[in-house]
């Protein structure tokens, strides 16, 4: 009885032909589609499967585009009257959120401020604790000028309210739809260019099954008298 070692096991796409399961040529052929880019739709499937064409579309980008649609037609249908009151509103949430923030940076201020005080004046046993003392000090003033200045949120807000003063509800109703159509063309066109790389993978297919349906057999060819000899 015949054994294989690691080195040569037969691959995955002859190991059917030894075990008689794969008796046509066309069948093996078919099956090393399955190594083909072309039929990369059919990763998953075992190698048994039958090729099928890629009927697949990709339904992020479907989505995608779907809903750049309706934002561009909600907006097309708005006056600006409407659009001003929308789009203000949802400036001044943000101007509440920033100031929001500014409360609480204002609250974390005063605590951390009085536990830096605390680690100033502590008593500790003797200068050896200098450096514990500094490092204490040092992530406080470190954690205060990161996440504790309520200065910080100040440019944000005077820029919002700025904002909806100088707010020009057609000029910027125009710029977004002009925004939303240029990614409706960007989505449209990764759609395009999925789709005909899809169709060049079919037409590669059904090219070669068209050549394998066209020459199977019902049985294997025994090989000829000039092949024994070669």
């Amino acid at each position: 009885m015949k054994t294989y070692s690691k080195d040569n096991m037969p691959s995955s796409y002859t190991a059917p032909i030894l075990s008689g399961e794969i008796k046509e040529f066309e069948d093996f052929a078919k099956i090393c589609l399955r190594a083909m880019g072309a039929t990369l739709h059919q990763r998953d499937e075992p190698l048994s499967t039958n090729i099928k064409l890629d009927t697949s579309t990709n339904k992020r980008l479907k989505k995608r585009l779907l809903e750049l649609q309706v934002q561009i037609t909600e907006l097309s249908e708005l006056t600006d009257k409407e659009y001003a009151k929308r789009s203000i509103s949802e400036i001044q949430k943000e101007i509440k959120r920033h100031e929001k923030s500014k409360r609480q940076a204002l609250k974390n201020l005063h605590t951390l401020e009085y536990f830096k005080c605390r680690a100033i004046t502590l008593e500790y046993p003797s200068k050896e604790y200098e450096g514990y003392k500094n490092f204490m000090i040092q992530q406080l003033e470190e954690t205060i000028k990161a996440d504790a200045d309520p200065e910080m949120y100040d440019d944000a807000i005077k820029s919002l309210k700025l904002k909806i003063k100088n707010f020009n509800a057609s000029k910027k109703r125009a710029e977004e739809i002009r925004f939303l159509n240029q990614n409706l063309l960007n989505v449209t066109e990764l759609i395009q260019e999925e789709t005909t790389r899809r169709n060049e993978r079919n037409k590669y297919l059904e090219e070669i099954l068209r050549v394998l349906d066209n020459t199977k057999t019902s049985k294997r060819t025994k090989p000829s008298k000039q092949s024994k000899t070669l």
